[in-house]
């Protein structure tokens, strides 16, 4: 996913951990989430945990897109310009319609990137 990202131009953190969610995969702009998904990790506790932090990140106003691995893997085209209608749509940034944590008086949800520095150098060698 990675790799798709920094071959479309999209800037993006990994990782990044949000408030009452724990840990996201990708987040793109201010509040574009996506996570990829993988057969192996996921029993119906964890499909349904998956849906319970979808939810949360709605309720703040984030857009969540979830791809499988298989859809990474074998159509990345599709992938990409899923991620990029997303954007077009300016669902990657924050809008007096989307920040719904804002109207609810709740700190800001995005406290902090766990992986900063191995993303920074990842990109460097792209």
């Amino acid at each position: 996913m990675r790799s798709l990202l920094v071959s479309a131009r999209i800037k993006f953190e990994v990782q990044v951990i949000i408030r009452d969610v724990g840990r996201v995969d990708f987040l793109v702009g201010d509040c574009l989430v996506i996570e990829v998904d993988g057969y192996e990790f996921h029993s119906k506790d964890a499909f349904e945990h998956d849906r319970s932090r979808d939810a949360i990140l709605h309720q703040l106003g984030f857009t969540v897109i979830r791809f499988s691995y298989n859809q990474v893997m074998n159509r990345p085209r599709h992938v990409v310009d899923t991620v990029l209608a997303a954007m077009a749509a300016g669902r990657h940034k924050w809008r007096k319609s989307n920040a719904h944590w804002r109207r609810l008086g709740a700190p800001e949800p995005v406290i902090g990137v766990q992986v900063r520095a191995v993303t920074e150098r990842w990109r460097a060698i792209q």
